[in-house]
């Protein structure tokens, strides 16, 4: 596993997140489509081992279990991580910039994935597959995701990018192996499942 290419990718997201201006940001994460697991493991329950984070810039907050890196940039992005035995993943969170809040939703996530994937898809080649982007509706926020997987030197690898759709766009891209442990998806997939306005 290429742990390299995966920190590569999450710095990569997060330089393209500190000079947004009017262009956008890029993020990855891990499952086929995360939504619906999350959907069918029911809701969430916050728990003592969770910490809510907030991008104040979108109002939005999300929860990471322990255990977890955490690390947040100068211009409210987050990089969150975790490795485990021969599993990684490494998700990066980002406002996407006021401005992103006047583009068309379908022309915002496009100009975001392309800027996301460009690399992955140069690094990863043939093996690189992409699912058709899918809108769905999640605590009361528009989102638009798009999956992928690939095969990076014989290991298998999973992620996708989604945009939330708030007053200010937050980006989400995330990267990792496909095989995690029980313990580590089911955290993975509540962090995805997290995301809604601050309370």
């Amino acid at each position: 596993m290429n742990n390299q290419l995966i920190a590569n990718k999450t710095g990569m997201v997060l330089l393209a997140a500190s000079i947004t201006g009017a262009s956008v940001m890029t993020t990855v994460a891990v499952s086929a489509h995360p939504r619906s697991h999350y959907q069918q493991h029911g809701e969430v329950q916050p728990s003592p081992t969770t910490k809510v984070y907030k991008i104040q810039e979108a109002a939005l907050q999300f929860e990471v279990a322990s255990g977890w890196k955490v690390e947040k940039g100068k211009h409210g992005q987050f990089t969150v991580s975790k490795d485990e035995a021969t599993a990684t993943i490494a998700a990066s969170i980002a406002p996407l910039g006021k401005d992103t809040a006047n583009f068309k939703p379908e022309a915002l996530f496009k100009l975001f994935a392309e800027g996301a994937l460009k690399d992955v898809k140069k690094d990863l080649g043939d093996s690189f597959k992409s699912t058709e982007p899918t809108q769905v509706s999640d605590n009361g926020i528009s989102e638009m995701i798009q999956s992928f997987t690939a095969n990076d030197k014989g290991v298998e690898m999973q992620g996708f990018v989604f945009v939330l759709y708030t007053d200010n766009p937050v980006g989400v891209f995330a990267y990792g192996t496909k095989h995690l442990s029980p313990t580590m998806k089911d955290e993975f997939v509540a962090l995805i499942g997290s995301f809604k306005k601050i309370e």
